[in-house]
Order: structure tokens, then C-alpha cells, then sequence
């Protein structure tokens, strides 16, 4: 377990930051052989560790959390197939905070967690009863991203039609934060697969160790979610209490949504506390929703069959377009269209994962700390490639050291939302 200090003055004075255990997103994918640059475990479907109906799945530093059940029991399988990684996360962290910031985490977990729904609740419940940690110590672990999200970056492209070499969707999506934070999230990425027996749809996420939320998601219907920061456009200080957490209600969403046309009716009921961009596809299509605390408008393709979105409302009504970022915001969504430009017609998902290798200073929208701009206090946390039509999404950390940076971990979330889970489901 790698332990280090953070410097926190980065996050504000309303940040929380957590430290995590190592971990990189992986994958099931049967025969054939992945390509060489990629990766695709575990290979022969033996979980690590199991727990009534849940299994972890941990191949070549992957972990894969498959859960069934109701939602109280699957968070107990979670709490305890991770009782370690969240037992040794929730003590880094919080040791690692002052007692000005112990008062404030405090805080702003006691006013978001009051909003919770009553099924992550229960999951949240489960996941302390199954690791042996309080419900306050695992509510502070699901809010680590949420506490801070004010300040991520993140980069969003979706080609389809005649951008794509069948017509089928594919994604690309980088999730930006702090330089500071990239060793210590990078290792404890993690996919949480829900299989609910008593209600709900099966969903899956891309999270860290703990995480109850939607930040990066998709469920059995194909339908995929994501959220950028859109602070940009309207500041820091456009903040509103006394709202649920945004990124809790995606998972809600991915529950509860069988069609793009629900998943959009839910995006524009829900309102965030600071302004946000929410990017929502299927196999056929994709929608940007920049979300303010007060209104939310609908964006559509830049072009039939692209769509970018980066950390700038783009729909010219707002008038805010010009803010200046120094996350390199605008230069990220150029670059990212000209790129899909080049591709057009040969997107599939091994063309995505070139666009998103990509670096900006070379012409594409990820953030790499060899060659970090001073002045930018982000970098590429995790990418993920995505084929809502197949059920895969591929996952990399490109700026952790301990991942070799041209490797990518493909799951296959058409076999982890099987009921039976394993070999034949």
C-alpha cells in the first residue's frame, strides 16, 4: 500500500482529497487474444475472492467488483470483497487531513449524503457492515471526487454515422484533475458492476475505491453517462446548496433509464450545485446537456455523427464562450474535432484509443505530465474507450508509472451483467 502527503492548498478551501488503494480498471473478454496493446483479464474467469453472490476479479493489478443481490447486499458484498483497499483508503486520507479540513469534509458530507435515495443508501449501508467501517467514514469515501468536483477537467468525443467504419457508436472520454492527485487515485481505479435482484436495472461504473456514483457509467441498455465540469462558463463561486449529489443521481439514472429519451428527461429535472456538462449515448447517438444550477440546455452534434464537449458551455445563448481556462479547455475541444475530422469514416474503437493517446502538445486533448504546461493543474487521471452497440468499454491510467502507458484493459460488460456471471453466461 503506497501511502503520500498531499498538498491540498490546490483543492480550495470546500475540497476534499482521498487517497485510495492500487488498483487499475480490467476487463473479461473470453478468446480471442486482445490485441498487443491491450489488455483483457481475468482471462479465466477464477475470482479472487467471493463474497454470497459477488466476486472480485483481480488479474495484473485489476480489480473488478461483480455484485448481486438487493442493494444492501450488494453493497456488502462490495464492503467486504474491498474491506482492506477501503479500510487502509479511509485511514490515509483522513489522517492525512488538518482539523480545519476534518470539520469542513464533515460538513458538506453531512449536507449531501442527507439527499441520498434510499438504494444507495442501502449500498451504502452494506458497504459498512460488510468492511467494518462507519457509515459517516464510507460516506466520506463516496464523496471524494464530489467535495472537489468544482475544479475537474475531463474531455468527451462521440463519433456515429458516417464518422464511424460501420455507423455504430464509439466514445472516447479523459478524466482531468489535479497533478498532485495522479499517484494517489491512479492505483485504485475500479469497475463496480451492479446486477440488482430487486429492482433496477444492471449498470456498471468507472470509479475509485468507494465511489457510489455515476461519474463514468453504463448499464445493461446500452445507454452511457458521464460528467464533465463546467465552471468555466460561469466561475467557482455559482454554487448552490442545499441539492443532491449530481454524481450520485447519474447512477440513479443508469438504474433507472431504458432509453435515451428517459436518461434525458432525468438529466434536465435534476439540478447540480455548480455547473456541469452532461454527456449521454447510446449506440445510435449521443447528447451534451450543460446543466447550471438554475437551467439546463440541450446541445446537439457539432456535425451528423460528432459530438465533443470539454469544460466550455458551447451553445452560444450563454455568451460565456471565451472564458479563458487554464486546463486548455477550447484548445482541447478544437483539437479533439479536428482529430475526428481526420478520422472520419475509419472510427472504430482501436482509432478512438489514438485519438485519446493523442497528447496536447501534440494536437490532441490529453494532459500528460511529462510534458504538463506549469500553469495547468491538471492531468489525465483515466481514459476510457466505449462500445455502448458491444457492451465493452477499454480503461488506461496514461500517467501513472506503474501502468505501462500503451496498455489498455478491455471489460466486457455484455458477460458481467449476465445473472450467473463467469464462464457461458
Amino acid at each position: 500500500m503506497k501511502t503520500a502527503a498531499v498538498d491540498r492548498r490546490v483543492l480550495g478551501t470546500a475540497a476534499i482529497v482521498l487517497l485510495a488503494a492500487v488498483l487499475l480498471l480490467g476487463a473479461c473478454a473470453p478468446v480471442p487474444a486482445p490485441p498487443v496493446d491491450e489488455e483483457a483479464v481475468p482471462r479465466d474467469w477464477a475470482p479472487e475472492k467471493t463474497s454470497q453472490e459477488g466476486e472480485l476479479y483481480r488479474a495484473a493489478g485489476v480489480n473488478i467488483v461483480v455484485l448481486r443481490g438487493d442493494y444492501y447486499e450488494m453493497g456488502r458484498q462490495y464492503g467486504d470483497l474491498l474491506a482492506q483497499e477501503l479500510g487502509d483508503f479511509y485511514t490515509a486520507a483522513w489522517g492525512s487531513f488538518t482539523e480545519e479540513q476534518k470539520t469542513q469534509a464533515q460538513g458538506f458530507v453531512h449536507e449531501v449524503s442527507t439527499g441520498y435515495g434510499a438504494r444507495q443508501r442501502d449500498v451504502l449501508r452494506g458497504m459498512a457492515d460488510g468492511s467494518g467501517l462507519t457509515l459517516t467514514q464510507v460516506l466520506v469515501l463516496d464523496q471524494n471526487i464530489s467535495t472537489s468536483f468544482l475544479n475537474f477537467g475531463c474531455s468527451f468525443v462521440a463519433a456515429w454515422g458516417d464518422y464511424t467504419t460501420d455507423g455504430a457508436l464509439v466514445i472516447g472520454r479523459n478524466f482531468d484533475w489535479f497533478k498532485d492527485l495522479n499517484d494517489l487515485f491512479s492505483p485504485y481505479l475500479t469497475v463496480t458492476v451492479y446486477n440488482p435482484q430487486s429492482g433496477g436495472r444492471a449498470a456498471a461504473t468507472v470509479n475509485y475505491a468507494g465511489m457510489v456514483n455515476g461519474l463514468t457509467g453504463m448499464n445493461d441498455a446500452g445507454l452511457f453517462i458521464e460528467m464533465n465540469n463546467g465552471t468555466n462558463s460561469m466561475g467557482n463561486q455559482f454554487f448552490v446548496k442545499n441539492r443532491t449529489s449530481y454524481l450520485n443521481d447519474m447512477l440513479g439514472f443508469l438504474w433507472d433509464a431504458g432509453s435515451m429519451e428517459a436518461m434525458g428527461k432525468f438529466v434536465e429535472t435534476v439540478r447540480p450545485m455548480s455547473p456541469v456538462i452532461i454527456n449521454v449515448a447510446d449506440g445510435d447517438g449521443a447528447v451534451s446537456y450543460e446543466n447550471a444550477p438554475l437551467e439546463v440546455r440541450t446541445r446537439g452534434p457539432n456535425s451528423p455523427g460528432l459530438l465533443v464537449a470539454t469544460n466550455h458551455y458551447m451553445l452560444p445563448g450563454w455568451g460565456v464562450l471565451n472564458r479563458p481556462s487554464a486546463t486548455h479547455s477550447l484548445e482541447r475541444y478544437h483539437n479533439l474535432l479536428k482529430l475526428a475530422e481526420a478520422e472520419k469514416g475509419g472510427i472504430d474503437a482501436a482509432v478512438m484509443k489514438r485519438v485519446l493517446d493523442t497528447p496536447l502538445s501534440a494536437g490532441g486533448a490529453t494532459e500528460l505530465r511529462s510534458d504538463s504546461d506549469p500553469g495547468n493543474p491538471d492531468v489525465t487521471l483515466y481514459q476510457v474507450v466505449v462500445v455502448p452497440a458491444e457492451g465493452k468499454i477499454w480503461v488506461r491510467t496514461p500517467n501513472y508509472p506503474d501502468c505501462p502507458n500503451d496498455r489498455w484493459v478491455l471489460v466486457d460488460l455484455g458477460r458481467l451483467f449476465a445473472e450467473e456471471g463467469g464462464p457461458g453466461a
